[in-house]
């Protein structure tokens, strides 16, 4: 049974990596938030690392870490000088760090697996499931940086339960995570109660790793950047926008929300992960780091989700935690004999998700080219129907479109205008007077919910107002100005 586990888990693996192969290098799942990763490495790219967060033009600002847009931007850079165009070489960049990080991330689901006693096959199941999800699959699929700091965590709490741990390596893993994701702290947190009533001299060494990678990062990254890297990240992740709190309740009820839109079903794993998770306070010298780093990373995200901004991506963390508790159930089951009927309940779940999975990545995704997928095509037309340059930049909420077309974007991250608006209103009204006074050739705007949560309303108003689209029937708007021979309501 064991092997048949495997072989499932193979094949869960094997159609995941056959789609992302087949969209290495066009638009598929390429969205506002992935333009504004790119939009980030693209100015490094331009010698410009954290743009000011408005130089009289064009508006900055990103919550995004140092360690992603500087690893994207550089395997750009090596793919320019293969002779890759600049905008294929920022998206393939992208996406093939997403693979190493994903990857890395199951692998070490699966490691993690083996030291709770699964068997090899169950393990992989367990790893594999999380590419069953949608979280998963964006995390592999699109250009989003949530998988490398979880991967970090997991590989420090791998180390730190190995029987010769080398704390002060671990504590460089868990700094470098920081630098990947603001709130890649729950596994620091979690060995650090685990340390301070087993080993404090451990802990000493892991914070001292910590503390020395964290001061070599940060300082270099302010060198890097002229000292901007600190008004980005700082002041605008801890800043607050007009986006509402959604607060303690709020946060539990958007988990349950996006749980319920895009992983639901991964809750029928739930009570089998949660039994292994239980299995775990039985054994408490053993499982003391494992459910202590779990607990933290519960509370993060639940933190985390307070902010109205944050989205499904970040649900990533928590269903890493699904797939740690259902290994530690198979190993829980197999020590006592019972693997047979524990793995019979395991590959009934997952025979039916990777059926209906499967079943969609083969229809959506395979072929391309046979198969038709609404935004990868949108997407495709927009960039086609964007007017050649004529001296005025390009107004997009989503900064992949300006890179497309060889142009810097002049608003880097749309989510973050709204922030920085907050605390220097005359930069939204910047950005409304150029738009009233036509200064861009064209807009490019898309009519989804996410980026209508993110695009500033009174900024989106005045475009409606003095723009107007080639195409209205499609979802992405390709706008251009309405001049007094369009007044009436003539498509340009």
């Amino acid at each position: 049974m064991d092997v048949i586990a495997a072989v499932i888990a193979g094949v869960i693996c094997l159609i995941a990596l056959r789609v992302f192969f087949v969209h290495l290098d066009d638009l598929y799942w390429i969205n506002i938030v992935s333009g504004a990763w790119l939009a980030q490495a693209n100015e490094v790219l331009h010698g410009n690392a954290y743009p000011e967060l408005f130089d009289g033009e064009r508006v900055g600002g990103t919550r995004f870490m140092v360690i992603p847009i500087a690893l994207n931007a550089a395997l750009a850079w090596v793919l320019d000088l293969a002779g890759m165009a600049r905008p294929e070489a920022l998206t393939v960049a992208g996406r093939l760090l997403s693979l190493i990080a994903t990857s890395g991330l199951v692998y070490m689901i699966y490691r993690l697996g083996l030291r709770l006693g699964a068997m090899r096959g169950f393990a992989a199941l367990a790893a594999a499931g999380l590419l069953l999800t949608s979280p998963g699959q964006l995390a592999l699929h699109s250009i989003r940086y949530d998988a490398p700091s979880a991967a970090l965590q997991l590989g420090a709490l791998l180390w730190a339960t190995s029987q010769r741990p080398r704390w002060l390596w671990i504590g460089v893993l868990l700094g470098i995570a920081i630098f990947c994701k603001t709130n890649a702290v729950w596994a620091g947190l979690g060995l650090t109660c685990w340390l301070l009533f087993t080993d404090r001299r451990a802990l000493g060494r892991m914070y001292l790793g910590g503390t020395i990678t964290v001061a070599v990062i940060a300082l270099a990254a302010h060198l890097w950047s002229g000292g901007r890297v600190w008004e980005n990240i700082l002041g605008l992740t801890f800043s607050a926008g007009d986006e509402p709190k959604r607060g303690a309740v709020g946060s539990v009820q958007a988990i349950a929300d996006y749980w319920i839109r895009f992983a639901k079903l991964s809750g029928l794993l739930l009570p089998l992960s949660l039994l292994g998770w239980v299995t775990l306070t039985g054994r408490w010298r053993e499982g003391a780091p494992y459910l202590l780093v779990a607990f933290w990373a519960v509370m993060v995200a639940w933190y985390s989700f307070s902010d109205g901004g944050v989205s499904y991506n970040h649900l990533l963390d928590l269903l890493v935690l699904v797939s740690v508790g259902m290994a530690a159930a198979a190993g829980w089951a197999s020590r006592r004999r019972w693997w047979v009927d524990g793995g019979a309940y395991v590959m009934l779940i997952f025979v039916a998700m990777a059926a209906v999975v499967t079943g969609h990545m083969t229809r959506e995704a395979i072929h391309p080219g046979d198969a038709y997928d609404d935004l990868t095509d949108e997407v495709r037309v927009a960039v086609d129907l964007i007017p050649p340059p004529d001296g005025r930049p390009i107004f997009a909420a989503d900064s992949f479109f300006p890179i497309a077309a060889g142009e810097r974007p002049q608003i880097m991250d749309m989510f973050m205008l709204r922030r920085i608006a907050r605390r220097d209103p005359s930069v939204r009204q910047m950005v409304i007077d150029r738009i009233d006074g036509h200064a861009y050739r064209a807009v490019v705007l898309q009519e989804t919910w996410f980026e209508s949560k993110l695009v500033d309303p009174k900024v989106r108003e005045m475009v409606l107002s003095r723009y107007q689209s080639i195409d209205p029937t499609q979802t992405i708007l390709v706008m251009l100005p309405i001049t007094e021979d369009h007044a009436e309501g003539e498509t340009p």
